[in-house]
C-alpha cells in the first residue's frame, strides 16, 4: 500500500491503493475467487447433475427448445466471467486509467446480463420461484458495484490520482 501525495494547485490529493480503495482492493481479490466458485456451482448444479439433459431431450417431461442456449449461455456467461474478472484486478493493481470505464463497462454488462437471464427462466419456469438467495447475493453486489464503486472510481480524488497509468 503506497499513499503518495500529488500537488494539485495547492492541494495536496490522496494517491494509492488507500481509503476505501483498500475495501474496493479485496473485492478485486474475492471476485475471480467468487466466479470461479460460482462457475463451478453452475457446472455441477445443470451439467454434472444430469439436469441440462432432462431439459434438452425432445420427448422429456421437462423439454422445452430454449432450454439448451439458456444453459449454454448462463456456462458461457461465468465462463468468462473468471478472465474478465482477473482482469479488471490487473487493471487495478496495476493503477490503469482504463479501470473506471471498464469496471463501469463489466458491472452494467453484468447487471443486463442478470436481468435478461431473470427474464428468460421466469417466463420458461413461471410458478417456479426463480428470485432465491443466490440470486439476492448477486443482485445486492451489482448494486453495490453500480451504485456506490463505480461512482467513486469516477468521482473520487483519490481514485482519480490512483487510476492514471
Amino acid at each position: 500500500m503506497t499513499t503518495e501525495d500529488t500537488t494539485l494547485g495547492a492541494q495536496a490529493l490522496p494517491c494509492g491503493i488507500g481509503g476505501w480503495l483498500i475495501v474496493l482492493a479485496v473485492g478485486m481479490v474475492l471476485a475471480p475467487v467468487n466466479a470461479a466458485l460460482n462457475l463451478l456451482g453452475v457446472w455441477q448444479d445443470n451439467f454434472a447433475s444430469g439436469f441440462y439433459g432432462a431439459l434438452t431431450t425432445p420427448g422429456s417431461p421437462d423439454f422445452h427448445p430454449m432450454w439448451r442456449g439458456v444453459l449454454l449461455t448462463e456456462l458461457g456467461y461465468h465462463v468468462l466471467m473468471v478472465p474478465v474478472l482477473i482482469w479488471l484486478a490487473v487493471l487495478f493493481f496495476c493503477h490503469s486509467r482504463h479501470l473506471p470505464r471498464s469496471y463501469l463497462l463489466v458491472t452494467g454488462l453484468s447487471a443486463v446480463y442478470l436481468m435478461l437471464d431473470y427474464v428468460v427462466v421466469k417466463s420458461l419456469l413461471p410458478r417456479a420461484p426463480v428470485f432465491d438467495d443466490a440470486m439476492l447475493k448477486t443482485v445486492v453486489g451489482l448494486a453495490i458495484a453500480l451504485g456506490l464503486w463505480a461512482p467513486y472510481l469516477f468521482l473520487s480524488d483519490r481514485a482519480r490520482c490512483t487510476f492514471i497509468r
